[in-house]
């Protein structure tokens, strides 16, 4: 595999990451403190999230089955992150908002892959037309 597509979605997960990070921070409405270790653990769950997101390019099993299984990781991360560095406190006292706002990002977050990964497949398809051109 292509080391430029590590790069490329971590970098596109540590960018999701703190946008949705200070989004939510927006929404909030209050004085936010946030400490150079909670930004560089966004970055890192950013990254991680965004290389657990090679599991949907896999052929193995459904798009159904790598989807869930990506999503799972993406919740257990998200827990151990949120557990590390504000105890749960969110999630334990509106569990309801955090699945709603979870799903929601998970979904906007997935579409991008997705539309990624078209973007990939167009640009092969592409060179390999190309290629095809040449030999003609």
């Amino acid at each position: 595999m292509d080391i430029r597509k590590y790069i490329r979605h971590g970098l596109l997960g540590m960018v999701i990451s703190a946008a949705f990070t200070m989004m939510a921070a927006l929404i909030e409405w209050h004085p936010l403190v946030i400490t150079p270790e909670q930004i560089v653990g966004t970055f890192v769950l950013g990254i991680v999230v965004g290389e657990i997101s090679l599991i949907l390019e896999l052929e193995i099993g459904s798009f159904t089955i790598r989807l869930l299984l990506h999503m799972l990781l993406t919740l257990g991360l998200v827990l151990v992150f949120d557990w590390y560095f504000k105890s749960l406190t969110f999630i334990m006292a509106h569990p309801i908002e955090f699945v709603i706002e979870f799903l929601i990002i998970y979904l906007i977050v997935w579409q991008t892959v997705r539309l990624s990964t078209k973007n990939d497949v167009d640009m092969i398809n592409e060179k390999l037309a190309r290629k095809r051109q040449i030999k003609k």
